[in-house]
């Protein structure tokens, strides 16, 4: 996709956008002004705070700490240690909770880099909030530190043990069992050693922030939330054009019209939403491009008939047609348009005239001579001669296929300079035949309104046909 054609699509879906974007923070901060307020209290806790000892380094002693502290954090929310809570809880009924509303209402995040864990608790209740942040943090403290001293009485029992075994087996004068007693009482010496040093730093876990009652709700504020969904909105509002713009089937620009058929694009105008007034003027710039895009086509010249005909766009094929009229006449071209849409036929009602005597009337009746009288009855203030429909056949195909018609264009081609025909659809059955007897045709397509397949189609009808296409002419809603 080309910048141009991105462009394009934020043009034509501007207040899409803009409406998302719009939307989105209006019905966020409908959602926070509606939900119920919720509480956060938080306490932090310290792994491995204290005075170091000097037989272990700082960044082995931080490192471990921080080890210990991810430990920690999956222990603290074990069913385990959420039932300790839960029983310390139900001495205060407005305390009391489950075991699952303890698991949602807590979390504990430990720190990256650093011994430290953080313990949140959210509710409704503030109050309830602190107690349980509270209640979670001494709990832990009490069970952590108790178990390290168990931890330490352990393994001071073991190292007295693995003292015994070796006296023991110096007093047997076996040597491989005193050289396995060894390197056993070594390891846990030191081991003995790393927990007392680190029980001479004081507790291995403490409160240092306990949880305090919160003043306010937490979550984010009234401006963050603004500011979040307009981005989102906005975001969205992008996301939604292009994604239902690929979905789009339908032409869009002249340019998208010209690369899909191949064709000379020769203008783009205005689609027609009213009818036009009487005798309607074309100065429109887009009218004037098309009739010089027109003039300076190589058959020019060589054009005496041309059909116009379009996908499903009526209204701008006939003022299309009136407009090359107009400029041919202006340039010296004695010039005829005759409306051969006998299905939905609108020239009379453009310039309030009577639709008949026209086109039909003069195909049926075989008698009629055409020489002056059927130019002449109906002319424009400019000098553009008209032939309107005429009366409603019963079978537009059979006629505008039949010789007669044949006759009828041969016969007017020779008596003016130019005959430009309002056609029908060209997925009418008629149209081919009818484009096959002109010396060119051109195709109108409707922008966001004819879709690719259409246009394809008709295209493919008109070659089927041997029409000569001199090009299109893109009619879109400004």
């Amino acid at each position: 996709m080309t910048l141009t054609q991105a462009s394009d699509i934020i043009k034509r879906k501007k207040w899409t956008i803009l409406l998302l974007a719009v939307l989105t923070p209006v019905i966020g901060l409908s959602m926070n002004t509606l939900r119920t307020p919720t509480y956060k209290s938080q306490a932090i806790l310290m792994v491995g705070q204290g005075q170091l000892s000097p037989s272990i380094g700082y960044w082995e002693e931080v490192q471990a700490s921080q080890s210990i502290a991810m430990g920690y954090s999956e222990i603290m929310t074990s069913p385990f240690m959420l039932r300790k809570v839960q029983e310390k809880l139900t001495d205060t009924t407005e305390f009391r909770s489950s075991l699952g509303e303890l698991k949602d209402a807590v979390i504990v995040e430990p720190i990256a880099g650093a011994p430290i864990l953080k313990v949140s608790a959210s509710d409704k209740n503030p109050l309830k909030a602190q107690k349980i942040a509270s209640t979670f943090a001494g709990t832990f403290v009490d069970y952590a530190n108790s178990f390290y001293e168990e931890s330490l009485q352990g393994a001071e029992k073991s190292f007295e043990e693995s003292q015994r075994q070796l006296e023991a087996a110096k007093a047997l004068g076996n040597l491989e069992k005193i050289a396995a007693a060894e390197i056993k009482r070594e390891k846990l010496a030191e081991e003995y050693e790393r927990l007392v040093a680190r029980a001479a730093s004081g507790a291995k876990v403490r409160v240092i922030a306990p949880a305090q009652i919160p003043k306010s709700p937490g979550g984010p504020g009234s401006l963050l939330i603004g500011f979040v969904t307009l981005l989102l909105g906005t975001m969205g509002g992008f996301a939604f054009a292009f994604f239902s713009d690929s979905l789009d089937s339908t032409i869009k620009t002249a340019d998208e019209a010209r690369e899909l058929l191949s064709l000379p694009v020769l203008g783009t105008v205005p689609r027609l939403k009213r009818s036009m007034s009487a005798d309607p003027s074309f100065t429109d710039n887009s009218y004037r491009v098309l009739q010089m895009n027109f003039r300076q086509l190589d058959p020019y010249k060589a054009l005496k008939s041309l059909l116009i005909t379009d996908v499903e766009v009526p209204k701008s094929k006939v003022a299309i047609a009136l407009s090359l009229g107009q400029d041919a006449v202006q340039a010296g071209r004695d010039t005829v348009v005759i409306d051969a849409d006998l299905h939905m036929p609108s020239l009379h009602s453009i310039f309030q005239i009577e639709n008949t005597p026209g086109l039909s009337d003069l195909l049926l009746n075989g008698k009629r001579v055409l020489e002056e009288k059927p130019l002449t009855l109906n002319q424009t203030k400019k000098g553009l001669k008209l032939l309107c429909s005429g009366t409603m056949p019963s079978d537009p195909l059979e006629l505008l296929t039949s010789y007669k018609m044949t006759s009828f264009v041969k016969k007017i081609k020779e008596l003016t300079d130019l005959v430009l025909f309002s056609g029908p659809s060209v997925l009418s059955a008629e149209t081919p035949a009818l484009a096959a007897g002109m010396d060119g045709v051109l195709l109108v397509i409707s922008a966001r309104r004819t879709t690719r397949e259409a246009a394809i189609r008709a295209k493919e009808r008109l070659q089927n046909a041997k029409a000569n296409i001199i090009g299109i002419v893109v009619s879109e809603a400004r």
